[in-house]
């Protein structure tokens, strides 16, 4: 979409995430992703699990693509500490119009790479910093490690702020959480496999696999973290994301507010996008 100028010079824009699920390591899948992006037009946008390391053969076409639509990109490895072998990366874009002399680049959570994009009102200049984050799958404490590097990096409460991706968390309210955790004995009981390129475990161990990162997702503490310093979900509807789960969330925090949440969209099978359009006050 097009930043729209309001009569408090503020600017209205779209920020978009999804969890596009190696979509740029398939020519088919990352088509449907470039799709989407003309026909929503987002003037930022994150794209969780971009691709699969070892299978970046479209990479340079896609970012070449996203540039001559008028976009800066940033891209990043995730380059997980953990030593699991499914290796994943994370794309951010801007449009190049709402550029700040900043550049979009790459920033370490702990034991994760994220991106950094910054957001300016050309009216006034103010910035507002996005990062896109796609948090760890398997493990609560990791998601911690990793939202506490981003609170530490965040520390003015009043600078204008959002925080875009895959959180793999659910709030601690949330019905659909509640019902997982006391799910969660029974899903800890299942044979489980960690995900390898190439292998495909046993249908058991998938669904045990699946059973146990989502309740563990369920858990409430990190979406609690985020609560506690103040972010705000632009859904306040809390849509489902993935399948019957809220896990994908566009935050904001500081001068910035929403002013739209939009409905989110079938992506692929069960994984929908996220948009949601700020005010970026003067």
């Amino acid at each position: 979409m097009q930043p729209e100028i309001n009569g408090d010079n503020s600017v209205s824009i779209e920020v978009m995430a999804l969890h596009v699920q190696d979509a740029f390591s398939d020519e088919t899948r990352a088509q449907t992703v470039l799709d989407v992006v003309t026909l929503r037009r987002p003037d930022a946008a994150v794209f969780a699990e971009a691709w699969h390391d070892g299978r970046d053969q479209l990479l340079d076409d896609v970012l070449d693509t996203f540039t001559e639509r008028g976009y800066a990109t940033v891209h990043s490895l995730y380059d997980d500490d953990d030593g699991r072998q499914d290796r994943h990366g994370i794309i951010g874009i801007v449009r190049n119009r709402i550029l700040t002399d900043q550049v979009p680049h790459v920033v370490r959570l702990g034991s994760r790479n994220a991106v950094y994009l910054p957001l300016a009102n050309p009216e006034s200049g103010v910035t507002t910093d996005l990062f896109g984050i796609h948090l760890d799958d398997r493990s609560e404490a990791r998601r911690l490690g990793q939202t506490d590097a981003l609170l530490g990096t965040v520390v003015d409460p009043d600078r204008p702020t959002i925080v875009a991706g895959k959180f793999n968390a659910m709030y601690p309210s949330d019905p659909r959480a509640i019902v997982a955790r006391a799910l969660r004995p029974l899903a800890r009981r299942l044979p489980t496999a960690d995900p390898r390129p190439d292998v495909r475990p046993p249908r058991l161990k998938r669904i045990g696999s699946l059973a146990e990162r989502t309740t563990a997702m369920a858990a409430g503490t990190t979406m609690q973290r985020f609560i506690t310093a103040d972010f705000i979900d632009a859904d306040p509807a809390h849509q489902p994301t993935k399948g019957p789960f809220n896990l994908d969330h566009i935050l904001y925090r500081g001068l910035v507010t929403a002013v739209g949440h939009k409905k989110n969209e079938i992506l692929f099978k069960d994984q929908r996008t996220v948009r949601a359009v700020f005010d970026m006050h003067s």
